[in-house]
């Protein structure tokens, strides 16, 4: 939302002149919002739930295939 604001107005000095024409403080753009924040609650939610369990799968399966290789054990379905 920053980027936005600073490209919208040309640059860092331009955004604090139009900031400072509206009265709005030097840190009204980079403030989060409820979309922001249920965003970053959604990302967090797939960073500590989603991610490591895709990990864990896929560590139990190349275990599993690197166990069944080793005792040569025919892993076709029957």
């Amino acid at each position: 939302m920053a980027a936005a604001a600073i490209a919208f107005t040309g640059g860092y000095g331009e955004l604090g002149e139009y900031l400072a024409e509206n009265g709005e403080p030097a840190d009204s753009c980079i403030t989060y919002d409820r979309v922001a924040r249920a965003f970053g609650g959604m990302l967090a939610i797939l960073g500590v739930v989603a991610a490591p369990i895709s990990t864990g799968d896929t560590a139990l399966r190349c275990a599993r295939l690197i166990a069944a290789d080793f005792m040569h054990c025919n892993q076709k379905a029957s």
